[in-house]
């Protein structure tokens, strides 16, 4: 299930005191228009790939938690996934640039959070051990879909970019894009 996201507007800049120092400064960027996963990779979508190049999956990948997002996954191995997915789909299936998924997320007024600024609850994502482990994909839907309707945008697991790690403002020709830059991370 994808989403397209589409910018044309200037987005908003906002006072953002809850962010950590190097998410900063904020900026404007603007990005041609792209498509993002609605929601994260499920353990059962891995496991088709885990299956399809023989690889034996990890024990916590159970019946019971297909519909849960795959965590604890390498850049590599999510690199590996993307390829796969595009070969069996013929689309154009790559990790996101920081750039995209932050757009995806947050959207383009300068929100901290997908679903706006207020604080971080048990209604709009599963954040900080809350729930002990994770929670199926998609379960908090609107409450807590970015203004795109991706979910699980905040909380649940860690998700990779194709983008190296490096001080903002963000500039795609600094580097950070450049596909002989990509390694394990």
């Amino acid at each position: 299930r994808l989403k397209r996201v589409v910018f044309g507007a200037r987005s908003a800049l906002v006072e953002v005191p809850q962010v950590f120092e190097d998410e900063l400064p904020q900026h404007r960027l603007t990005l041609p228009e792209y498509w993002m996963g609605k929601a994260p990779v499920t353990v059962g979508q891995y496991l088709s790939f885990l299956l399809s190049i023989r690889q034996v999956p990890k024990a916590a990948y159970g019946p019971d938690r297909l519909n849960h997002p795959v965590g604890e996954v390498t850049w590599t191995d999510s690199v590996a996934f993307c390829a796969w997915a595009a070969s069996l789909t013929g689309l154009n299936i790559e990790l996101p640039s920081e750039a995209e998924w932050e757009k995806a997320a947050r959207g383009g007024d300068g929100r901290i959070y997908p679903w706006g600024n207020d604080a971080p609850d048990s209604t709009r994502l599963n954040f900080g051990g809350l729930e002990g482990e994770t929670t199926p994909v998609s379960e908090y839907g609107e409450r807590g879909a970015s203004p795109f309707g991706c979910d699980d945008m905040a909380g649940n697991v860690w998700e990779w970019t194709k983008s190296m790690k490096r001080p903002y403002p963000y500039a795609a020709n600094d580097g950070r894009e450049d596909p002989a830059t990509w390694q394990e991370r």
